[in-house]
């Protein structure tokens, strides 16, 4: 079995990160696949994680927020 490892940088786009230096990264890069992950619309980071782990969208999964709205109140 092949071993998979999964790096996400919640909130830095690719050509950001290029920008340091990075050797641990850029050899992870380098050696494996990497490419960009497309995002949820609207971009949140709940929604998008979840979404990246099921492979379905917010409609389907039902987490859309941090938050929880009961009414006028957010929890």
């Amino acid at each position: 079995m092949t071993p998979i490892v999964v790096v996400g940088i919640d909130g830095a786009p690719a050509d950001l990160l290029s920008r340091f230096e990075m050797p641990f990264l850029r050899r992870l890069a380098d050696e494996g696949r990497s490419g960009p992950l497309a995002s949820t619309t609207p971009a949140a980071t709940l929604p998008a994680w979840t979404s990246a782990w099921t492979g379905v969208g917010p409609g389907g999964h039902g987490v859309f927020d941090f938050t929880r709205r009961e009414g006028r109140r957010v929890r």
